[in-house]
């Protein structure tokens, strides 16, 4: 089975291949595609016999002697070829996910899929009331957020649906190759990049793309599984809510993006609510044609609620009703519209009145162009007014419980009436989507900086004659300022106040604009005064009153290595403030952040990863010691370096015991998201997999199931995580590193050529490592095929553990084998002879003391590695394997043009003319790179 379908995706992208170079001769002429072909020889023979360097100098003067205009068409071609490429590879995992859920059954299911999460359960002796409450119980949120490398417009991605469409009729016969060069035609004359850099409301777009398309599919599917499952193992079927919810912080993460103001965020939740209500009422207006059952005709149905037959929905726009029929035309009553039809009556009275709801919030429709995100459409959103202490989730998600209220009962009616089946297949779909994705869509967070919350809170202090230097303050002392402030109802500002600085205009109007509440994340946290500060502010715009909770979480994350390790006595701290224990008790618990990629970037891969697991045990001791349930919430990015490179779901797995429980947070992003939801079925199996892992990591912790690691493998990684830090932090501290870096990676690029709306520092000023953000310090290192922060003093702290030892580790500790796993992934990615080709922009005396390092250490890490697997680096990812080998030939053109780039865009003065050209140059090479590796930053 496998060799056949490999055989198809083989085929596709050859049919794929043939109709992008037909698009390119057409279309930009014979030399170009005579160059793509040439270039594509030269670095596919480099690949083949790496020692020929007569073979390397005739590349690299081919290289240096193009236009600007040719190099730009080389890295387009290449750069289309992997969108293609991908593509291919996406419709090829859904064939080998059909075959193998074909295969599946009850006594061989599936690995990581539902039947073998609900065997499992069973298998460890759960009854089905255990197994039902578990189910029902247990929330996995996934948070999707922007990425500085998925700038794709969405007119590409709707070339590359339809690209998608048009092979599926080919594969059934129903067209022909003719169409597919149509379609690819179509996509290599279109722009990849806007005319602009992207806004934030770009990256609210496309970030949410795939919610209202193909997790809208997904999710029914997957409740529907979960319950088949049950009902295979256990002889009955329960009725389940989706195990999955959905957050986004795209509008609402102000941390050191000074884009994300009050209007954008109050935009980002009215586009969000407008997309959804669009598929609600559309979904709506389908069953109100589908079920027209009559009373006379269906004796056996209940009369439905007399609320869900009337309403307010008269007053608010029309159905579409079918033409002609008697009391059925525009604009009536749904009480008159469909006499003697109680379904419709009901479930047109639900769509009105959705439509009222969505017309009072000014909710826009989005522009007609393909490109939409004119503008943030001005004002504020209404303030939430949400009741004090009210339930996680609770107002974000009302109308959307209102609505899933209203279908159960439209499904109870017709199950009454002897139709299981009608209800099961037309009402219940929909009835799981308003349970997944309530009135938001995606419930918005909103995430600052504790720096910046203390700048604003120093302000209302001034001006409410509180303090007058309270940023002077130690944090204890602050601490105890504002609990006494926050006994009083009182706010601070005198009536007619305007905010005098910039941190607290935009903290309070964040606040007030703020509706869809997800959780409040305060980054840089180090002192329960952080967390403090934001009950200081949320008072000022009414939300809080003392000794009540707020009607939000308040999340404090920590990120750095020091802030990590503290994380456990500033978390006993903050339950012990009178002020968040009052909070975090009527809230039921509260949530902790933690972050991989600062982290990672302050202490390098293997001791960021340690302090990371640590934490989660300390963090989760002081929880239980102090009786208030906490639950975390992981900052993982796509990359090994920020928490990613293998499954995620595996990566849960991993967690500490302990530390998981009934509730989880994830965060989704950049090229992750079109890797796992670009089809329905990819989607769906994506969800699957961590629905498994979390809810067998969610069974062992409710059980006490999680066996206690050896005090032998703790010691050893201690020591080996302490050697590694120091490894790391010393090629980072020593003199001349960061110059290098600058020459030897396209950093500076990166932030001139603004990729995302978000700056690449928090500060405006890049001196040093520090003062980057991760993504564009990992990013920059990917971009090289270096992916440094992956692997860098890994070797050290390996070599620190005896052999034996450390295979023994990598065997019976899923965390240990986790992390080295993911270094395996970023350790196949990168690639020692193109990263050499980025030594020409290296002055010769940084490139001589510091590559060789970089070198030795690279090999170093892939040997310990392969020594402590006793097999090959990606013996556990034979797909990757094939897929890196296949890529690579691909990708070397790209980088050896971003290399000539580089040097002649650092060797022009900004006025020059050729500096436009050359800067979209080098953009579209940056994009390309992260569409051959799948995995940019």
């Amino acid at each position: 089975m496998a060799d056949e379908l490999y055989g198809e995706l083989k085929r596709e992208v050859d049919m794929l291949g043939r109709a992008l170079g037909d698009a390119i001769r057409r279309l930009s002429g014979e030399r170009l595609f005579e160059l793509e072909e040439e270039i594509r020889a030269l670095t596919k023979h480099l690949r083949q016999h790496p020692g020929d360097e007569e073979a390397r100098r005739t590349l690299r003067d081919r290289v240096r002697g193009l236009t600007v205009e040719e190099a730009e068409g080389l890295v387009r071609a290449f750069a289309t070829y992997f969108h293609l490429v991908n593509l291919a590879e996406e419709r090829h995992r859904v064939r080998v996910n059909r075959a193998r859920e074909r295969e599946s059954t009850p006594q061989r299911p599936r690995p990581e899929s539902l039947l073998a999460l609900v065997g499992t359960l069973r298998a460890r002796g759960l009854s089905f009331e255990e197994v039902t409450n578990l189910l029902a119980s247990a929330r996995l949120t996934l948070t999707f957020t922007a990425h500085p490398t998925e700038t794709r417009r969405r007119t590409l991605r709707h070339h590359l649906m339809q690209i998608a469409r048009v092979l599926d009729a080919v594969e059934k016969g129903e067209a022909g190759p003719e169409a597919v060069r149509a379609r690819v035609a179509l996509l290599w004359g279109t722009r990849e990049l806007r005319a602009r850099p992207p806004r934030v409301e770009d990256e609210v777009q496309g970030g949410l793309y795939y919610l209202p398309t193909t997790l809208w599919e997904a999710v029914p599917r997957l409740v529907e599984g979960l319950e088949r499952a049950v009902e295979v193992y256990y002889g009955r079927r329960p009725r389940l809510r989706p195990p999955i919810a959905f957050r986004s912080w795209i509008g609402g993460d102000r941390d050191g993006n000074p884009h994300v103001t009050p209007e954008v965020t109050a935009w980002a939740q009215r586009y969000a609510r407008q997309e959804i209500s669009r598929r609600y009422v559309e979904s709506l207006q389908g069953l109100v044609r589908d079920l027209s059952l009559a009373e006379e005709r269906v004796q056996a149905a209940p009369p439905l609620p007399a609320h869900a037959a009337g309403g307010r929905g008269q007053a608010a726009g029309s159905g579409r009703a079918e033409p002609g029929e008697a009391g059925e035309g525009e604009g009536g009553r749904a009480g008159s519209r469909f006499p003697g039809e109680p379904y419709r009556q009901a479930l047109d009275a639900l769509r009105q009145q959705l439509e009222a709801e969505v017309a009072e919030e000014g909710v826009a429709p989005p522009g007609p162009e393909a490109e939409p995100g004119a503008g943030p459409g001005g004002g504020e959103a209404p303030e939430g007014g949400a009741p004090q202490g009210e339930a996680p989730e609770e107002a974000t998600r009302a109308s959307g419980e209102f609505l899933a209220r209203r279908l159960q009962e439209v499904e109870d009616a017709l199950r009454s009436a002897g139709l299981e089946e009608v209800a099961a297949v037309l009402v219940r779909p929909l009835r799981v989507r308003a349970e997944a994705f309530g009135s938001a869509m995606a419930a918005l967070d909103l995430r600052e900086h504790a720096g910046a919350h203390a700048e604003a809170v120093a302000e209302l202090l001034r001006a409410g004659g509180v303090a007058v230097d309270y940023l002077a303050l130690p944090p204890d002392r602050r601490e105890e300022l504002l609990t006494r402030e926050l006994a009083t109802a009182r706010p601070l500002a005198p009536t007619g106040y305007r905010p005098a600085t910039r941190a607290l205009q935009v903290a309070l109007g964040a606040l007030r604009a703020w509706r869809y509440r997800g959780g409040y994340v305060i980054s840089g946290c180090r002192a329960p005064s952080d967390v403090l500060e934001v009950f200081l502010l949320a008072r000022e715009t009414g939300h809080y009153r003392p000794g009540r909770a707020l009607p939000f979480d308040v999340v404090p994350l920590f990120e750095t290595l020091a802030d990590l390790e503290a994380s456990p006595e500033t978390v006993r701290r903050l339950l012990r403030n009178p002020v968040f224990r009052a909070h975090a008790r009527a809230r039921g618990g509260f949530e902790v952040m933690i972050g991989y990629s600062d982290s990672n970037k302050d202490a390098g891969y293997l001791a960021a990863n340690w302090a990371l697991y640590k934490a989660q045990e300390g963090i989760a001791r002081v929880a239980r010691q102090e009786g208030v349930p906490v639950s975390f919430f992981h900052g993982r990015g796509t990359s090994t370096a920020r928490g990613g490179g293998g499954t995620a779901g595996r990566a849960i797995a991993s967690l500490p015991p302990g530390t998981v429980g009934l509730r989880l947070r994830l965060t989704e992003q950049g090229e992750a998201l079109a890797d796992r939801y670009a089809h329905p079925e990819l989607a769906l199996r994506n969800l699957e997999q961590l629905v498994y892992h979390f809810v067998l990591a969610a069974a062992r912790d409710l059980r006490g199931e999680g066996h206690a690691v050896p005090g032998e493998w703790r010691e050893a990684l201690e020591a080996a995580a302490a050697r590694s830090a120091e490894a790391y932090r010393a090629l980072l501290a020593e003199p001349g590193f960061f110059e290098f870096f600058e020459h030897f990676t396209p950093i500076r690029e990166i932030a001139a050529l603004k990729i995302a709306s978000r700056p690449v520092s928090r500060t405006g000023r890049v001196r040093e490592v520090g003062d980057l953000r991760a993504i564009p310090w990992v990013m920059a290192w990917t971009q090289v095929r270096l992916l440094l922060p992956g692997w860098y003093g890994l070797a050290e702290g390996l070599a620190a553990i005896p052999r034996p030892l450390r295979q023994a580790m990598y065997r019976g500790w899923p965390f240990f084998a986790s992390v080295l796993d993911g270094a395996a992934i970023a350790l196949a990615k990168a690639d020692l002879s193109v990263a050499r080709e980025y030594l020409r922009l290296v002055p010769p005396e940084l490139a001589r003391r510091f590559f060789p390092r970089l070198e030795q250490g690279f090999r170093a890490a892939w040997s310990l590695l392969e020594e402590t697997f006793d097999a090959p680096l990606l013996h556990n990812h034979p797909v990757l394997a094939r897929q890196t080998a296949l890529r690579n030939p691909y990708v070397d053109p790209i980088s050896h043009i971003q290399v000539e780039l580089l040097d002649r865009y650092r060797s022009v003065p900004a006025s020059d003319p050729s500096r436009p050209e050359l800067e979209r140059a080098l953009l579209l090479s940056i994009l390309g790179i992260a569409a051959g590796l799948r995995n940019a930053g």
